[in-house]
């Protein structure tokens, strides 16, 4: 699947549309230093084919929680272990690669 559109949002307020995975490479480098409050972003993507937006958020511990459709009987959430991990998470979501995304957090 391709993914059509794309944005980053921080705790803190900062944000950007259409990202790239430096982006995300930046933002796991930079939750890890901040504080505790703020030590989160956000990833939205629309890919081709689906009707709803899939959201990834990343906190400075490795957890992730990722929203494939609205409601909360779509949000799943996972705890990794290292920001390598994260970012290969993120890397399956930026590429389009949903239904391995879907597998690893353990939604199928």
């Amino acid at each position: 699947m391709k993914v059509e559109d794309s944005y980053i949002e921080y705790a803190n307020g900062f944000s950007k549309d259409v990202i790239t995975m430096k982006d995300i490479q930046k933002a796991i480098i930079d939750i890890a230093d901040m504080e505790e409050n703020y030590g989160a972003f956000w990833v939205g993507v629309i890919v081709e084919g689906l009707d709803n937006e899939i959201t990834m958020e990343a906190h400075q511990d490795h957890m992730v929680i990722v929203q494939f459709a609205e409601g909360k009987a779509n949000e799943f959430t996972k705890q990794l272990d290292s920001a390598q991990e994260v970012e290969q998470y993120f890397t399956l979501l930026m590429s389009g690669n949903i239904e391995e995304l879907k597998e690893k957090m353990g939604c199928i």
